[in-house]
């Protein structure tokens, strides 16, 4: 499982590929300070990736920043 940011432009500006593959609920928390992320308010996109096999797929979301 990946974890993308991406801005509008589609500029990625944050990766993380170590994620939990286990069955089940699971909860992602992103440290924006330990992740070195100092973006600004407005619209970015997530993208997870998710590998079962030999195929991936993708759900894309969209995520707002005002502080």
């Amino acid at each position: 499982v990946k974890v993308k940011i991406f801005t509008l432009a589609f500029r990625k500006i944050f990766e993380d590929d170590s994620l939990a593959t286990a069955l089940g609920q699971n909860s992602y928390k992103l440290d924006w300070g330990k992740a070195g992320l100092n973006i600004s308010n407005g619209l970015y996109y997530v993208v997870i990736y998710f590998k079962s096999g030999s195929s991936e797929t993708h759900q894309v979301m969209k995520l707002l920043i005002q502080r």
